[in-house]
């Protein structure tokens, strides 16, 4: 099997963020790209600095999740970060960057979930979404074959 070149990937990965992305508003939910979401205005005399506009990759501002795990339709800001082997995310720095961004995200009211490109290949990112009560549509990834009323077992997904 040939290599991978970089543009092939990068035009990968964009398709299975743009199939991501519909599977989530075809259920419903509202799906912001890149969303801005520190309001502040860069400040760096500040103590801690207010740094650079900080945006999520995916984000589903006012998503109402269902679940029995929780109370029932309740309104939650979530946003998605996908993180890959580059991006500065590896070194320390970088990772001080991501850690200080989710806990402002954090404490602005939102819920961060982590992922990585192959979690939003393979459905694991949906799988994690649907358990936490968010709406998704999605044709199921899953090979078990189990299904429960017409859903996959492990996911809840259509098949």
């Amino acid at each position: 099997m040939a290599r991978e070149s970089k543009q092939d990937r990068a035009e990968r990965q964009a398709q299975e963020l743009w199939r991501f992305i519909q599977v989530l508003a075809a259920a419903g939910n509202v799906v912001e790209e890149e969303l801005r979401f520190d309001q502040r205005d860069p400040d760096p005399s500040q103590e801690p600095p207010i740094p650079r506009k900080w945006r999520f990759d995916v984000a589903l501002p006012d998503c109402r999740c269902e679940t029995t795990n929780y109370r029932l339709g309740r309104i939650e800001n979530i946003a998605i970060e996908i993180n890959g082997i580059g991006f500065s995310h590896a070194s320390r720095k970088g990772q001080q960057r991501d850690i200080d961004k989710s806990s402002e995200a954090f404490a602005q009211g939102w819920t961060v979930l982590t992922v990585t490109r192959a979690m939003i290949a393979d459905g694991t990112a949906l799988d994690l979404l649907a358990r936490r009560g968010v709406r998704v549509v999605a044709t199921c990834t899953h090979s078990s074959g189990q299904t429960t009323e017409g859903n996959c077992a492990r996911c809840g997904a259509a098949r």
